[in-house]
């Protein structure tokens, strides 16, 4: 790990300052809005989706002939603390499929959807999971029957992130027998304003939203089919090898912690920084503030040290320690706030609208989001150790 100072440039300034004051201008969320995005499961507005899409910061990594900004690793790193500051939520980018997509998609999917995509400005949920069977993509059951120009998809997918609020689905489906599992897989990408498709909210620990999906005889052209029939998980492969961040590069300022582990050490840091106003404005016993007191001290030391090391673990590591310090210390933090930290919002008393208390319900479920941390330890063994599979 390098816990180096990284020193700015008079343009990576100057881009700081631009980014900030763009912010600063534009971005004015209702309270009952950043109460939502405090929690981190929203989605950006389509209004101020279209203004960042304008100057590529969706995805500003992007080239810019595809909708992004062409930036360094420096400065999307600056541009995505800039967002954190101001409570911008970052789920927007459609970043695992987009490559995807445009490698495989129709002159119609391309025409109706790649650029928009690209952007930001639409968006793809995943329909991988499920009911009966969850991190076990190969046995997906979902069917889709091909008739002429169109497939008719029956089935249903679990723990669809953001589908009532996302414009595509891309969708791992059955086109054969079963007993072939990974043989007889297809990917469509469906829009989900197609008739037959049902969303129902499922709500997890932390007031946090998922999906179960229902599809009952949704009818969609082949056009989108994405890559030949029957080899959809060579397909899907792709956008989960970026998820599980194989793809990635390990230098210091690269996109860092994987798929997911960036967010995680964002909710860390939240729940400090609460935790440190609790310790800072609370008096003990003695009626001198917590923050005096040596055990607080060294419990919130302990904190900020694994929040430092969740943010500078790279690639597939970074998802695993994020999740596992979120779930330790979020612990840790609320037991020590004692009734402040386990309040909810809204509760006088309560820690900063009760980030303390949803940051704790909300930290199992970081183990299991984009993938368990038992399958990312597997990839770990095998990837980066050269472990022989057990079996």
């Amino acid at each position: 790990m390098n816990f180096e100072t990284v020193e700015l440039t008079p343009e990576q300034e100057a881009f700081v300052a631009e980014a900030r004051t763009f912010l600063e201008d534009n971005w004015h969320p209702s309270p009952e809005m950043a109460a939502m995005i405090s929690l981190e499961h929203d989605r950006l507005p389509a209004d101020f989706a279209e203004l960042l899409a304008e100057r590529g910061w969706i995805r500003p990594q992007s080239p810019v002939e595809q909708g992004g900004a062409g930036l360094g690793n420096v400065e999307a790193r600056l541009l995505t603390e800039l967002y954190l500051q101001h409570g911008v939520p970052q789920t927007n980018g459609s970043d695992l499929l987009s490559s995807t997509i445009e490698k495989y998609a129709s002159e119609r999917v391309r025409s109706e959807a790649l650029a928009d995509i690209q952007r930001g400005t639409k968006t793809v949920c995943l329909g991988y999971s499920e009911p009966d069977s969850g991190s076990d993509m190969a046995a997906a059951r979902i069917a889709a029957v091909q008739d002429g120009d169109t497939w008719v998809i029956n089935g249903s997918k679990m723990w669809t992130t953001y589908a009532h609020q996302s414009d595509y689905v891309f969708l791992l489906a059955r086109t054969g027998p079963i007993e072939e599992k990974h043989r007889t897989l297809t990917v469509f990408l469906v829009p989900l304003d197609t008739p037959g498709i049902e969303v129902q909210a499922i709500w997890a620990m932390g007031d946090v939203r998922t999906n179960l999906v229902f599809y009952t005889d949704v009818q969609i052209s082949d056009e989108y089919r994405l890559g030949p029939v029957n080899e959809g998980w060579r397909v899907v492969s792709e956008p989960l090898a970026v998820e599980h961040g194989i793809e990635d590069d390990l230098d210091a300022l690269a996109p860092i912690n994987g798929s997911m582990g960036s967010q995680f050490s964002h909710t860390l840091e939240l729940a400090v920084e609460t935790a440190v106003e609790w310790a800072v404005t609370t008096p003990g016993r003695d009626g001198r503030p917590q923050i005096e007191d040596p055990i607080v001290r060294a419990k919130l030391a302990e904190a900020l040290l694994e929040l430092e090391v969740s943010r500078n673990a790279p690639g597939e590591t970074g998802k695993v320690v994020a999740a596992e310090a979120l779930i330790r210390q979020s612990d840790a933090l609320t037991d020590l706030a004692g009734p402040a930290g386990i309040l909810d919002e809204g509760v006088p008393g309560s820690s900063r609208r009760g980030l303390l208390s949803w940051s704790r319900l909300h930290a199992p479920g970081t183990a299991i989001y984009g993938g368990t941390s038992e399958i990312y330890r597997n990839n770990i063994a095998r990837g980066a150790l050269g472990l022989p599979r057990p079996y």
